[in-house]
């Protein structure tokens, strides 16, 4: 079952990861503050997954903006390539 971003907005955290877990690719980490944020690609967008680093737990999960995907993550990402573009 393909999901869109819109759809993927309005499911609720734990949804929302169990999604990424089946059908999320992951692409790449970052620390931001004190969390470590996940990055996976999702049938044709990203999400960002928040951490907390000592408790491995998962704090929220957003739909990312593409625009900072590149800025945020390594320069070296193939962006098009990840959303089959």
């Amino acid at each position: 079952m393909s999901v869109k971003s819109s759809q993927f907005k309005k499911m609720n955290t734990a949804q929302r990861f169990n999604y990424l877990r089946d059908r999320g690719k992951y692409i790449d980490s970052r620390s931001f503050g004190t969390y470590r944020v996940h990055l996976y690609q999702a049938e044709g967008f990203f999400t960002e997954v928040w951490m907390s680093p000592g408790t491995d737990q998962v704090r929220w999960i957003e739909v990312a903006d593409s625009n900072k995907v590149a800025q945020n993550y390594t320069k070296n990402l193939d962006l098009k390539k990840e959303l089959g573009l």
